[in-house]
């Protein structure tokens, strides 16, 4: 039966590695805006207030402003799920649920900070929110109580009334979602939300929810958010060859500038792996950089290699695995690869006259004939991955692959 040796192998591939990531931001602003107080606000207060007031506070309509800094998540990072948390540590008499709707103008917090129960605010000072105000003291909203979006990003239907102590209000879904991934493709329209009744007409219905301010750190209004994102390496090419008793290893990368470095990774039964080497990354490299690797003095019989990306927080991907078998057989070799006409073979052994076959990744035979020379014209074969096999006159097959441009 005719033997196979897996000689030289050299796969082609652009794969990015995925990581999914769960971060928490708590608010880098907070404000509150009061319909019968419009020169008040309370940029500093331990509380932001939802709801209307009672005659006390002149029924006054109070909505809160938040806003996070997304700096953290990656550029193109894909969000598959966020959470809005709030705590509500004191509600009126009345039920009434929530709304949170985004935001279409920028807002500001400064250093205001009303006394007592904080129920109707303090006197705005320089960079405050205000119900008539976006930025105290000059410039306005274009409509008196926030430049917001109709649509709703989430909402909770009810908020119980009399409750005394810190209870967690989540506002969640494919709103909150949307709002962020469009942020995060551009910052600069971050303006973040603003939180409202859903029934703004109900008196003793206020909401006296705990700000980013309060002493209480696990109570501040904070954003859960889970993303996919690109790890920084781009693996564009992986190949391994055999030169006299040492394993030649070289890849290429793309777009690896968080990336730290290589690890190479060798077994001998191609499910246990060893660290064998590593190769620091040039974290710099946002065009195609190539590496090598030399494994020597690699003892006969089979040999599996993988090449693992490792980024600045020692998350590791892996290649695929390629496979070599080293010993005394014939070794066969092409050149260039990928092949953008012609293949020129090297071999320890005479191929003229030997029969070959070229076949698909998916086995189907595309090409065959004789060897008159060391040369293969394969300009005809569409761009794609395949394998050349060479049957010699002595019933052994020699076997490598290749990717026409």
């Amino acid at each position: 039966m005719p033997k196979i040796y897996f000689l030289l192998l050299l796969l082609f591939f652009s794969t990015v590695a995925i990581a999914q990531t769960t971060i928490s931001i708590v608010a880098d602003r907070d404000n509150t805006i009061y319909s019968s107080f419009p020169g008040n606000s309370n940029g500093a207060g331990q509380y932001i207030f939802v709801g209307r007031n009672t005659g006390n506070n002149e029924s006054s309509m109070q909505r809160a402003l938040l806003h996070f800094d997304l700096s953290a998540i990656p550029p193109g990072a894909i969000i598959t799920s966020a959470t809005l948390s709030v705590f509500v540590g004191k509600s009126a008499i009345v039920a009434t649920g929530i709304e949170l709707h985004k935001m279409t103008a920028n807002w500001g917090e400064g250093t205001s900070d009303a006394e007592s129960q904080e129920g109707s605010g303090a006197p705005a000072t320089t960079n405050d929110a205000t119900w008539t105000q976006r930025i105290f003291p000059s410039t306005a909203w274009a409509s008196p109580g926030g430049d917001f979006a109709t649509g709703i990003s989430a909402s909770v239907a009810t908020i119980a009334a009399g409750i005394s102590s810190p209870t967690q209000i989540q506002l969640t879904g494919a709103g909150v979602i949307t709002d962020l991934q469009n942020w995060v493709a551009d910052p600069p329209s971050n303006f973040g939300w603003i939180i409202k009744s859903n029934n703004e007409t109900a008196e003793r219905s206020a909401k006296r929810m705990i700000s980013r301010n309060s002493a209480s750190a696990a109570s501040r209004p904070t954003l859960s958010v889970t993303y996919n994102s690109t790890l920084a390496v781009t693996l564009k090419g992986f190949s391994a060859s055999i030169t006299k008793q040492d394993a030649i290893l070289k890849w290429s990368t793309a777009n690896e500038i968080e990336n730290d470095h290589f690890d190479i990774e060798h077994s001998t039964n191609g499910k246990d792996f060893t660290v064998v080497g590593q190769v620091n990354a040039d974290r710099s490299a946002s065009i195609e950089r190539s590496y090598s690797y030399l494994h020597e003095n690699i003892s006969l019989g089979k040999h599996f290699y993988r090449i693992a990306d490792v980024d600045r927080s020692g998350n590791k991907h892996f290649s695929q695995i390629l496979t070599l078998t080293y010993g005394a057989n014939p070794t066969l070799q092409l050149y260039p690869n990928p092949v953008p006409a012609f293949i020129t073979i090297t071999s320890t052994t005479l191929l003229q006259g030997n029969e070959y076959s070229i076949t698909s990744a998916a086995g189907s035979t595309v090409q065959k004939g004789t060897l008159r020379n060391q040369q293969i014209d394969v300009q005809d074969l569409s761009s794609g991955q395949y394998w050349l096999i060479i049957r010699t006159k002595q019933g052994e097959v020699l076997k490598t692959q290749f990717l026409k441009k």
